[in-house]
């Protein structure tokens, strides 16, 4: 089905008008054919003769070839002379009043402004002449005069309705379409843009790593000799923390397979992690956020990455409570379960007096250092662990923001270890 819709959009639309055109000649010539063969013409009118009715079906249907080319000018042939042949026997008002509308309607669905007002005046002039033709047939009967001229005009009046409304149809999907595209880079900007941030968080995970090596293997380096089990217990710590840095950079070098458009690398500083989340809760609590934490699950260490992560998801879970909920209560559970780690920011209905102290003091989600991003780059971080993300009204009004992260290859050690 949909590849036979596919086929009939890709026709040219100047196909099915060559065959209309060829089927309002034909009927309009066998009409012409029949009023001359029965000697019903009657002379008198513009157009007094089978030939040069002939010549007016002609010049009247033609323009229906060119209505999209040239919806203007088709309209004002077209219209013309159907309104020149009004009076006629002789030719075809049928066939004549066919072409006529399909320009109309091609002239008020894709004509510019100024195409639309002079067609419109125009085609205004002939309806009300056609209306007129009544006159001839019903003179005696002045009710039926009146249907057929209403007829005439709602005919003309109608089509141009039609027009009008796929014209605002096609201009609404058209600006959609054109709002979608934007949206869609802007989402690729923001992913670029987190990518070239995760690029730099690398940098310092690995920096770090590498500069604790270093000291490391020197410190094994000076004791192999004067203190063996020393020197073993530094060898051990440069095992540890090059696991760890592989395990960091196998989840993010991942990230990083596309460009970053050209970012440069940005200040270099130290990044949060978990263990930072108390002070941020801290921080926002004096800044007049009713936020509540919520610690669970064992006491274990989290890597850098992964502690990163955290960090940023309930960041960002506070930037959209304090700009969208501004008084709300703010829930943040951290659970540190055996397989996974659980982010979980909730937030309720933001409250009349929040409201009103947020306009006052003029507070802005900015003032929480979010990176920038929102929920797309928070989708990325989310995506570096394989882990799942959650976002969403609640039924009471308020938002929720939960992601899970599994571990994967990384062994959170116990700090009691």
């Amino acid at each position: 089905m949909d590849e036979r819709f596919g086929v009939a959009r890709r026709v040219p639309p100047v196909v099915p008008d060559a065959v209309a055109m060829v089927l309002l000649l034909a009927l309009g010539l066998a009409t012409i054919a029949d009023l001359g063969s029965s000697g019903t013409g009657q002379a008198g009118g513009l157009v007094n003769a089978t030939p040069v009715g002939a010549l007016a079906l002609v010049l009247g249907v033609v323009p229906v070839l060119f209505r999209w080319r040239q919806p203007l000018a088709s309209t004002l042939v077209a219209s013309v002379v159907y309104g020149a042949v009004a009076f006629s026997d002789e030719a075809d008002r049928t066939a004549l009043l066919v072409a006529t509308l399909l320009c109309v309607y091609a002239l008020a669905s894709r004509g510019t402004t100024g195409q639309r007002r002079l067609g419109g005046s125009v085609v205004a002039v002939v309806a009300a002449l056609g209306a007129t033709v009544g006159q001839r047939f019903y003179a005696d009967e002045p009710v039926s005069f009146v249907r057929y001229g209403l007829f005439e005009v709602a005919l003309f009046g109608g089509t141009w309705l039609v027009g009008e409304l796929i014209r605002q149809r096609r201009i609404a999907q058209e600006q959609l379409a054109r709002r979608a595209e934007r949206a869609e880079v802007r989402a690729e900007t923001a992913a670029a843009g987190e990518r070239a941030r995760i690029a730099r968080e690398l940098h310092d995970l690995v920096g770090h790593a590498i500069s604790v090596i270093s000291v490391q293997a020197t410190v094994g380096e000076h004791l192999a000799e004067t203190d063996p089990a020393q020197a073993k217990q530094a060898l051990g710590t440069i095992q540890d923390v090059s696991k760890q840095a592989m395990v960091e950079m196998r989840h993010l070098v991942g990230v990083l397979r596309s460009e970053d458009g050209g970012a440069g690398p940005g200040p270099l500083e130290p990044q949060p992690d978990a263990g930072d989340l108390v002070p941020l809760i801290d921080e926002q609590r004096a800044a007049g956020l009713d936020v509540h934490l919520v610690l669970t699950g064992a006491d274990v260490e989290l890597s850098p990455g992964l502690g990163l992560t955290a960090y940023r998801i309930v960041q960002e879970g506070l930037n959209n409570a304090r700009k969208h909920a501004p008084g709300a209560r703010i829930d943040v559970r951290l659970d540190r379960g055996r397989d996974a780690l659980g982010v979980e920011v909730v937030n309720g209905p933001g409250t009349a007096e929040g409201r009103s102290a947020a306009t006052v003091t003029g507070t802005t989600a900015d003032e929480l250092g979010s990176s920038g991003f929102g929920l797309v780059g928070i989708g990325e971080r989310v995506a570096v662990y394989e882990g799942t993300l959650d976002a969403g009204p609640t039924a009471d009004g308020g938002f929720r923001l939960r992601a899970v992260l599994p571990y994967g290859d990384e062994a959170p050690a116990s700090r009691a270890d």
